[in-house]
């Protein structure tokens, strides 16, 4: 299963990029327009005063939170597994930690990248947008 996920992505890597782009172009010009509305307008819609850029940021926030907490269990497990094959004697599970426990590193720093560029970038459209920069 896995190793048909990744032929499936290597093949079509052109393909999910096109896509990635496509998609991060059209959301983009979303964060340029200044929609304001006055207490009487958003008390008819109900849906409160939250401006879209920070319901966008706390959403991503809770993504990239839950992702951390992922990859903290995946080291937690990994390294579990280590203990119980070191005690064991078994390579085979020493290697599948070692595995596990690079990949969880890996999605660890991915999701710090992540953090701190979005953190960036929300603060400087901000700025921009409101113009306190």
């Amino acid at each position: 299963m896995k190793n048909s996920i990744i032929q499936f992505a290597v093949r079509h890597k052109a393909t999910i990029c096109s896509v990635a782009i496509i998609g991060v172009l059209f959301c983009l010009p979303a964060f340029g327009y200044d929609v304001t509305f006055d207490e009487g307008q958003l008390a008819e819609t109900g849906l409160g005063s939250e401006d879209p850029a920070s319901i966008t940021f706390a959403v991503i926030n809770a993504v990239l939170v839950f992702l951390g907490v992922l990859t903290l269990v995946l080291i937690i497990y990994a390294g579990f597994l280590w203990m119980i094959g070191s005690r064991s004697g078994k390579e085979a599970e020493i290697n599948n930690a070692k595995k596990i426990l690079k990949g969880a590193i890996i999605g660890l720093v991915v999701v710090l990248v992540s953090y701190s560029l979005s953190q960036y970038i929300f603060n400087t459209l901000v700025g921009v947008t409101t113009g306190t920069e």
